[in-house]
């Protein structure tokens, strides 16, 4: 994982979709975090005021990242040490669930024609049913 991490970093920073590596932020799923997801007044204010912030001056943004975000943890600092950087991976990376829905979103190819969510992820149902319908397509062609 560890060098997956660094690949990505890498190829952002080198690609031109990063002009700085102070503007690439490594975010967690943290007790801040989980907080902010509570759904209360109190949370609508305080996103929107996060919003704000990260949409103001780039000295105001780094300034919420660092001590909202990251607690402080610096891309600069994860890819310069590797240790570092596993200590960070491991204490951040666990399981989560994944939100969807069965709502039409796209076009004939999502995962909308499920009658229900599946109780797991929704990758492996979406792929089967990507290949159901291809089967049909291509026998519909012969």
């Amino acid at each position: 994982m560890a060098d997956a991490f660094t690949l990505i970093a890498s190829v952002v920073l080198q690609s031109g979709v990063c002009g700085h590596v102070d503007d690439l932020f490594p975010a967690a799923f943290s007790e801040r975090t989980r907080a902010f997801n509570r759904t209360g007044r109190k949370n609508a204010i305080l996103t929107s005021l996060g919003s704000t912030l990260l949409d103001g001056p780039q000295w105001l943004r780094h300034w919420f990242i660092r001590n909202f975000i990251t607690d402080g943890v610096t891309m600069r600092d994860l890819l310069a040490d590797r240790s570092t950087l596993e200590a960070y991976l491991h204490a951040q990376t666990f399981g989560i669930w994944h939100v969807s829905g069965t709502c039409k979103m796209g076009g004939r190819d999502d995962a909308s024609v499920m009658p229900d969510l599946p109780t797991a992820k929704t990758n492996l149902p979406t792929l089967m049913i990507a290949e159901k319908i291809a089967d049909g397509l291509l026998r519909g062609r012969n």
